[in-house]
């Protein structure tokens, strides 16, 4: 071991804060014989409480209330001009990795396992180093590239408490029950809904001085159907409603509108006819959609922190990691169009914090400037056009360092106009192009519409909006009104609607074979 005995620590008001502090600030002490301590040690833990309750059909089928005690340690050998960290893969301890804490967080208990984890991850980052400075030849590293990982940010500290609520699980029961039971007789599939509720503290300590504990709060309710169509293509369809700290909790009527909203869809999908050919022509995405298209088109070409490289310890060699972000100046939106990046702009929500993952103060950044890339969302680890962290580094679930992400992204037009407004363009568009009809697409459901020139909408189905071409965003000519919209549980997006002159939508292959429908024996008695 690196360590010898624990050290018996004064428990304070917090004796997660007190425990963590005392093993990283211990952390300097970590040493293998001809080996440096750790440059930099990054430990952040979750305490507090979670509820869950799910429900089928109107059936509870899960339900629970537990304390939530987790840890995650980032621990990087060498220097911060070249360090353990960046190769490596899920499976491959390189110094980074998660625990649980214990259920009753005394300061002993909880210094145990975070030195655990530290002499752990200390040993997997130097034997990390070696395999790196081994491969060095195979990455093409040079002496005088960036380095990986930028060690000259102000230590920050805020200490933010409050009391903590436990969540009432019964009531989350009764609410799972209800919602679900409406999905009864309604020619489904398959039903559920499931509701998580979480209030704790969030802690974010570094060996460079770094002192964060901020309270989290949120409640996330998950809404699903299944439904199959009389040609035997399944949909399953899912609703989130992401509640954040401070916003009200929807009103149980508020709740059963969305469940109906989504049978409704469910069921327009189930009967609209499939798309039965390749279409070549005006596309115009509203609301949600638009907002899951810049998502697709977006997120990874902002996001500068390079992806790791994969050692292949079959064949003791390396891979080099891809480039996924778009390099600057590649033009990603039309002329005049800008993106910004603000994790301040809804502070409470999932998706925006006041501190990052690394502990560094988030900050708003124009990342596209005239519709082309002008910088790069960054962690702490550079890369070969920027060195310097923004604020955006989140925390992986890969056992992998830190990866910078988007908060809350704003696309703004060079102008924008009414809704009557674009349809009219939408439709000059179409009559151009010697067509008849405009696809309209607003949601992710996989229904969309055709609206004829007279602007009746027929609804269709059997294509995947995911899998339009992110270089059509290019080719738009003219955007409408602007709508924010929550994407899954970690990113905002602010985007209007968007219509695109001319985009390939292809109509999804069809299920291998028909998929056998079992009928009851008591069907019919």
């Amino acid at each position: 071991l690196l360590l010898t005995l624990l050290v018996p620590a004064h428990a304070g008001d917090d004796p997660v804060l007190d425990a963590v502090v005392a093993e990283v600030e211990r952390s300097a002490e970590l040493r293998l014989p001809d080996n440096t301590p750790p440059h930099h040690v990054i430990a952040r833990a979750r305490s507090g409480w979670a509820g869950y309750a799910n429900a089928r059909m109107g059936a509870l089928t899960w339900t629970s209330l537990s304390p939530v005690e987790d840890l995650a340690v980032e621990v990087r050998a060498g220097t911060p001009d070249f360090d353990s960290s960046g190769l490596g893969t899920h499976w491959l301890d390189t110094g980074f990795s998660r625990a649980g804490l214990p259920d009753v967080p005394t300061v002993r208990a909880v210094r145990e396992v975070v030195w655990r984890e530290l002499d752990e991850q200390y040993k997997a980052a130097v034997e990390n180093l070696g395999r790196k400075t081994g491969a060095k030849d195979q990455l093409k590293l040079d002496d005088d590239r960036e380095g990986n990982w930028q060690a000259n940010i102000e230590p920050v500290t805020s200490i933010t408490r409050r009391e903590l609520i436990m969540p009432d699980v019964a009531t989350l029961e009764a609410q799972v029950r209800a919602l679900s039971a409406r999905m009864r007789s309604q020619g489904l599939q398959d039903g559920n809904v499931s509701i998580s509720s979480w209030d704790g503290h969030y802690y974010v300590i570094t060996s460079d001085g770094t002192r964060i504990v901020q309270p989290s709060r949120s409640t996330t309710i998950t809404m699903r159907v299944e439904i199959r169509a009389d040609d035997d293509e399944v949909l399953g369809l899912t609703d989130v409603i992401a509640v954040a700290d401070g916003d009200p909790m929807p009103s149980d009527a508020a709740l059963a509108a969305r469940v109906d909203l989504l049978m409704a869809t469910a069921q327009a999908w189930a009967a609209a006819e499939p798309l039965d050919a390749p279409w070549y022509g005006p596309v115009l995405l509203e609301g949600e959609a638009a907002a899951d298209f810049a998502e697709d088109s977006l997120s990874q070409e902002i996001s500068g922190t390079p992806e790791p490289a994969e050692w292949q310890r079959w064949t003791q060699k390396a891979r080099p990691e891809p480039v996924d972000y778009a390099e600057p100046g590649t033009r990603l939106l039309p002329r005049g169009w800008t993106v910004t990046d603000d994790p301040q702009r809804s502070l409470g929500h999932a998706c925006c914090l006041a501190f990052d993952a690394e502990g560094a103060p988030s900050q708003p950044v124009r990342v596209i400037e005239d519709g082309v890339v002008v910088a790069h969302l960054m962690s702490r680890t550079p890369n070969e056009h920027f060195s310097e962290t923004n604020g955006h580094a989140r925390s992986t679930r890969d056992n992998n360092r830190s990866m910078a992400r988007p908060s809350h992204v704003v696309v703004e037009p060079a102008r924008a106009v009414s809704k009557a407004a674009l349809w009219r363009t939408a439709r000059k568009q179409a009559k151009a192009q010697g067509l008849d009809r405009v696809l309209v697409v607003r949601d992710r459901s996989g229904l969309a519409f055709w609206r004829t020139l007279d602007g009746d909408e027929i609804p269709v189905r059997g294509f995947d909006s995911d899998e339009l071409d992110a270089r059509a965003a290019r080719g738009m000519t003219v955007a409408g009104p602007s709508s924010t919209h929550m994407m899954g549980q970690s990113t905002m997006y602010t985007v209007p609607d968007m219509l695109i002159a001319n985009v390939a939508v292809v109509p999804d292959e069809p299920s291998p074979e028909p998929r056998t429908r079992r009928v009851s024996p008591l069907a019919g008695k």
